[in-house]
């Protein structure tokens, strides 16, 4: 009776893992493409998911779409706008250097 249980557990265990490593594998163009800064980073998801849900045979264009830039994306993803805090904390370091310089350079 407890094998019964066990196994049950164990179905039920492989059924959730083989759900999760579906939804990985099917967003991760879209993952990719967001990451990497491309111009249509949601048409690859779209795209990624239509493909996968269909037996996946587009699948790997999508997700070497998500790899592809075109020459008007930049290229790096857009930085994050710093906080006010990390920018006085940049300032007060540049002040703390300018000083340091100051002092290591020779009298003339």
């Amino acid at each position: 009776m407890v094998l019964n249980y066990i196994a049950l557990f164990v179905i039920a265990f492989l059924l959730v893992m083989v759900a999760a490593a579906i939804v990985w594998i099917g967003s991760l163009p879209g993952k990719i493409a967001h990451r990497r800064g491309h111009p249509q980073p949601d048409a690859v998801n779209a795209a990624s998911w239509i493909s996968f849900l269909t037996l996946g045979a587009l699948w790997p264009l999508a997700f070497v779409w998500a790899f592809i830039r075109s020459e008007d994306s930049p290229a790096e993803p857009p930085a994050k706008a710093m906080t006010d805090t990390e920018l006085k904390k940049l300032q007060s370091r540049l002040v703390a250097l300018e000083a340091t310089v100051h002092k290591l350079q020779p009298k003339a």
